[in-house]
């Protein structure tokens, strides 16, 4: 599930700086498709940070609730 949330935050991310790039979303104004694409995005970062969330322990109840702590889960990472 992380990996199919990250790869729709890319797509996202894509989306909105094409419209930057058109010029349908700058500083001064957007489009009704640059705020929807903006919006859209916003959403997707905020279930993506839930997804990492569940895998990345940022508190002592987290480390308890999924078995590992932070120096553990580094430790794979490295190894891998």
């Amino acid at each position: 599930r992380l990996l199919k949330s990250m790869e729709k935050l890319a797509g996202k991310v894509v989306a909105v700086k094409k419209l930057v790039d058109e010029g349908k979303i700058s500083a001064e104004s957007q489009s009704v498709m640059g705020k929807r694409a903006l919006t859209n995005m916003t959403d997707q970062m905020a279930a993506s940070e839930q997804e990492i969330a569940r895998f990345m322990p940022m508190t002592g109840a987290d480390e308890e609730k999924v078995g590992y702590d932070k120096f553990e889960l580094g430790a794979v990472m490295i190894e891998d």
